[in-house]
């Protein structure tokens, strides 16, 4: 547990867990990761960096050295604009890396977020490809994802409104 707490964001970046929260956050910021070898510098956004389960865009002579992440995206991955959405929704733990729910997002976008439409985008989820290993099985990832993104959406929703009305 030791060395757990001690982690690096560019270890946990490299190292790429389907189930490790940094990837995921990065992925809803759209972050880009800076690599550099002797050859040079190149940089990788984030949702490339995966090229396999567990398996960075990361060539054996290479270093993660930087990682950016745009000065809006890192206000918030959930703006709301005269009460109409502008989300960024990020999963973990369901597929082999980390996903954005872009079907999602677009159903979001520029809609009030309501319980209905909150419930419609959360059911999106279940069209993630999903894994199955010795934990879980797919469709329960895919179902628990729906439920996560759900209780995420309605606390970011009270969130807005706690806002607004502060």
């Amino acid at each position: 547990m030791r060395t757990r707490n001690r982690g690096t964001l560019g270890g946990s970046l490299c190292h790429v867990d389907p189930a490790a929260a940094l990837p995921g956050v990065m992925l809803a910021l759209d972050a880009v990761l800076e690599v550099a070898s002797v050859g040079g510098t190149r940089r990788v956004p984030i949702a490339q960096w995966p090229t396999m389960y567990m398996t960075p865009d990361l060539e054996a002579d290479e270093l993660l050295t930087g990682v950016r992440i745009s000065r809006h995206a890192a206000r918030t991955n959930l703006r709301a604009t005269h009460g109409f959405c502008e989300p960024a929704i990020a999963v973990i733990g369901v597929d082999e890396s980390a996903r954005r729910l872009d079907a999602a997002e677009q159903l979001l976008l520029g809609h009030a977020l309501d319980k209905d439409t909150i419930e419609q985008a959360s059911a999106l989820a279940i069209d993630l490809p999903g894994m199955d290993d010795v934990h879980a099985n797919s469709l329960y990832r895919r179902r628990i994802a729906r439920v996560m993104v759900s209780r995420a959406l309605h606390l970011a929703r009270q969130r807005v409104v706690d806002e607004v009305m502060a």
